[in-house]
């Protein structure tokens, strides 16, 4: 049993004295209904913050809830982790005897300043449906830690 299921019935039932049993209960239980109104949209509430808090930035936890909202039989969403591999130029100490030559000088968007962005790809249907992504990058960006940097592509 949830620990916030009612049965209203039963407690009308129970509460009344025996006498006043066969004729008040009706009577009773319409006048409770907007208290049953009320706890229906709790007990909704509740279960949909339950699911909200289910996930978290992880990118697994973010291609679950992306894929629940937006792609529930094919899941073809996918969030894969940045690259973290450096292709760009290095710097030796002098104490490796090696050349402090920097080679070719790179350039990146700034969105890929620091850490490199995860990113997000979804199908081209999805992609083209304006609505539809600006829901997606509004929870990418609720989900995610701050500071972090995404990129969707289409596939």
């Amino acid at each position: 049993m949830a620990p916030y299921n009612l049965n209203f019935w039963k407690y009308i039932r129970t509460l009344l004295p025996f006498q006043l049993r066969s004729d008040m209960t009706e009577l009773l239980f319409a006048w409770i209904r907007p208290i049953r109104t009320l706890h229906s949209k709790f007990l909704n509430f509740r279960n949909a913050e339950a699911k909200a808090l289910s996930y978290n930035a992880q990118y697994t936890a973010l291609q679950r809830m992306l894929n629940d909202r937006f792609d529930k039989t094919q899941r073809r969403i996918r969030v894969r982790e940045g690259s973290s591999t450096v292709n760009g130029p290095f710097v030796y100490p002098n104490a490796d005897n090696r050349p402090a030559m920097l080679g070719t000088l790179l350039l990146f968007k700034s969105s890929q300043w620091g850490y490199a962005p995860f990113e997000v790809r979804i199908p081209q249907t999805l992609y083209s449906d304006t609505d539809k992504l600006a829901r997606i990058k509004r929870l990418v960006d609720i989900y995610k830690f701050s500071g972090t940097q995404y990129i969707v592509n289409p596939y």
